[in-house]
C-alpha cells in the first residue's frame, strides 16, 4: 500500500468516525419549536408557509418516505457535514502533498462551535453545509459540467432556505459565473456579471412559481422585529400613544393605565435587544406565542398599517432606530463587555407543541448526547477558549482574510470570505435576536477561506489544476 494511499484511508477512516459518534449522539435529530412548525409543515397537519423555507420542507417531505421522523434529514446533514471536510482534507493532500495540513481539515469539524449545531434540524445548518459544498465543487478540481450544475443547485438551495441567504450566496453565485464563463471560452468581466445576474433571476423565478405551485401562505415574519423597534423609538421619543399597538399585544394593553402600559412595553423590548441572557431571549419578547400566531395569520396579511407606522417612526426618528439596532448587533456580536460568551446546545428534543405523539426520543447511546453537551460547555464556558463563541471574533477574522486576499489577489478566497462577512455585516439591519447560529455559516467560510489561502497556487480565480 502506497503512502499517498495509507495517508488517504487514516483520513477517511477519521472522518467516518466522526461521522457515526455525532450521528449518535444527535440522534434522531434534536429539534426545538422552529423544527416541530417545520416538521408539522412536512407531514401536513399545518399548511405550508414562507415562514420556513418551502424548499427544504418539500426536501424533508421526500425523506420522510424512507422513514417517518428526522432521522433521514440527520443523516443528510451529518454526511454533508462530514463529508464535505474530508472532500476538503484530500484534495490539500494531493495538492500540497502535506500531511498535517491535510489532517487538520478532518479534524476541524469536531470542533465544538462547528459539531454542535451538525445534528439540528435547522435551516442554519442547511445553509451552512450546502454553500460550504458549493464552494468546495467551485475551488477544488478541474471545472465540468457535472460540478457547474451540483454547485448551482447548492447555491440556490442555499438562497431558498433563508430569507438573507442571498448575502452569503451572492459572492459565491460570482464565483460560479466565472467558472462556467472561463469552462465556455466566453470569459470576460461583463459576462461574469450578465450570467450572474441570470442566475440570479432564474433563482427568483423558480422559487416564486415554487411558492405559487405549493400554495405556500406568505407571513410577512418581519412584521414582528418593525413592532418592536416602533416600540423602542415611542419608547424614546416624546410620544405617549401606544393605543395603535393594542391590535397586536392583546386586550390586557387596554386595560391598563398609560404609565404601565408604557413600562411594559419599554421593559420587554429594551429586555429583547439587550439581554445578556440568551435563554431568555424569547421569553421576554414581546409577543407570547398565541399573539405571534395571531399578528401572522391575519386573513389581511397585506395589511400595510405596521409598515407604513414603522416608516413613519424611522423617518421621524432616525437615530433611536439605528440605536435599537446597533444595541441588537452588539448584544449579537457579543463583544468582551459581556461578561459570558453564549452558545446553542439544544438538550435533545424541546417540548412538542404538534397535536401529534411523534415516535422518536433521545436515547442518548453510551452518553454520548451528554458528553457533546458537555464538551461543548466546557469551551464555550472557559475563560480562554472562549473566544469562538463570541460572533465578533468570526467578524473581525472575515475583515482580514478578506484584506489579505485582496493585497494577495487570491480572488477565490476573497470571494468565499466575502460571503461570510456579507452574511454576517448584513445581518445588522434583520437582526430579530441575539443568537449564535446566525453566524454558522461564517464559520465555514473563514475556516475555508484560510485552507485555500494556505495552497500558495491559489492565485486569481482559477484551480492550479485547470
Amino acid at each position: 500500500m502506497s503512502k499517498f494511499s495509507r495517508q488517504s484511508l487514516l483520513m477517511v477512516a477519521i472522518a467516518i468516525a466522526g461521522f457515526i459518534l455525532s450521528l449518535l449522539a444527535f440522534w434522531p435529530g434534536f429539534m426545538e419549536y422552529d423544527s416541530f412548525d417545520q416538521y408539522g409543515q412536512v407531514i401536513g397537519i399545518l399548511p405550508l408557509k414562507d415562514w420556513h423555507p418551502a424548499s427544504m420542507t418539500l426536501l424533508w417531505r421526500a425523506l420522510i418516505t424512507i422513514y417517518n421522523g428526522p432521522q433521514p434529514m440527520l443523516v443528510l446533514q451529518s454526511l454533508l457535514y462530514w463529508s464535505g471536510f474530508l472532500y476538503l482534507a484530500l484534495w490539500l493532500w494531493r495538492d500540497t502533498s502535506k500531511f498535517t495540513l491535510a489532517l487538520t481539515a478532518v479534524l476541524v469539524p469536531f470542533l465544538p462551535f462547528l459539531i454542535n449545531f451538525t445534528g439540528v434540524i435547522w435551516k442554519d445548518t442547511h445553509l451552512a453545509v450546502v454553500l460550504f459544498w458549493a464552494a468546495l465543487l467551485l475551488v477544488f478540481g478541474k471545472t465540468s459540467w457535472s460540478k457547474l450544475l451540483i454547485s448551482l443547485l447548492f447555491i440556490f438551495y442555499g438562497l431558498s432556505v433563508r430569507h438573507n441567504g442571498i448575502a452569503a450566496a451572492l459572492p459565491l453565485l460570482i464565483l460560479w459565473s466565472y467558472r462556467y464563463c472561463r469552462f465556455t471560452d466566453s470569459n470576460s468581466t461583463y459576462g461574469v456579471f450578465l450570467v450572474t445576474s441570470i442566475m440570479l433571476l432564474m433563482y427568483l423565478v423558480l422559487n416564486s412559481d415554487l411558492n405559487s405551485f405549493f400554495s405556500v401562505k406568505k407571513t410577512y415574519p418581519i412584521k414582528s422585529q418593525r413592532l418592536n423597534e416602533i416600540v423602542f423609538i415611542k419608547c424614546h421619543s416624546d410620544s405617549e400613544n401606544f393605543s395603535i399597538l393594542e391590535k397586536y399585544y392583546g386586550k390586557r394593553l387596554t386595560h391598563m393605565k398609560p404609565q404601565r402600559r408604557r413600562k411594559y412595553l419599554c421593559d420587554k423590548v429594551s429586555s429583547l435587544a439587550g439581554t445578556d441572557d440568551t435563554n431568555k431571549i424569547y421569553d421576554q419578547g414581546i409577543l407570547n406565542n398565541k399573539i405571534f400566531h395571531q399578528l401572522n395569520d391575519e386573513p389581511d396579511s397585506k395589511d400595510t398599517q405596521i409598515l407604513e407606522l414603522w416608516i413613519q417612526s424611522v423617518r421621524s426618528h432616525p437615530w433611536l432606530y439605528l440605536d435599537y439596532r446597533f444595541r441588537v448587533y452588539k448584544t449579537f456580536l457579543r463583544p468582551f463587555s459581556y461578561s459570558e460568551p453564549y452558545y446553542v446546545f439544544l438538550d435533545g428534543m424541546d417540548e412538542n407543541p404538534l397535536p401529534i405523539k411523534l415516535p422518536f426520543k433521545v436515547p442518548n447511546p453510551l452518553g454520548l448526547s451528554n458528553l457533546l453537551e458537555h464538551y461543548v460547555d466546557f469551551f464555550a464556558t472557559s475563560k480562554y477558549l472562549q473566544l469562538p463563541f463570541r460572533p465578533f471574533f468570526w467578524l473581525i477574522a472575515l475583515m482580514v482574510t478578506t484584506w489579505l486576499s485582496l493585497h494577495k489577489r487570491q480572488w477565490s478566497v476573497c470571494l468565499i470570505a466575502v460571503s461570510g462577512l456579507l452574511y454576517l455585516i448584513l445581518y445588522f439591519p434583520v437582526l430579530p435576536a441575539p443568537d449564535f447560529r446566525y453566524c454558522y455559516y461564517s464559520i465555514f467560510a473563514q475556516m475555508l477561506s484560510i485552507y485555500i489561502a494556505l495552497d500558495r497556487r491559489y492565485r486569481g480565480l482559477t484551480s492550479p489544476r485547470e
